[in-house]
């Protein structure tokens, strides 16, 4: 048990909410085919950044989407394992 409690002393979370827009954006002039590819390909920009999604709210449009990423707590980098 200590061992977790360690490892997550090495990092901390941080949030980011987003809903990806195009612009000029209009339900009228979009087919869902052309906003799930832009979604698509903005979530998959964030996730190269090293964003998680861990919820998604599909009350209203544009969907919205939380996400997360592992900053290294300062001091210290990722990928430092004492083996």
């Amino acid at each position: 048990m200590t061992d977790t409690l360690d490892k997550s002393a090495e990092f901390r979370w941080e949030y980011k909410i987003v809903q990806p827009v195009q612009k000029g954006f209009s339900v009228f002039r979009q087919t869902p085919q052309k906003i799930r590819a832009h979604q698509e390909a903005e979530l998959n920009a964030l996730g190269e950044q090293g964003w998680e999604c861990y919820q998604i709210s599909t009350a209203v449009l544009p969907h919205t989407f939380y996400l997360k990423r592992r900053v290294p707590v300062e001091g210290q980098s990722q990928g430092d394992d004492h083996a």
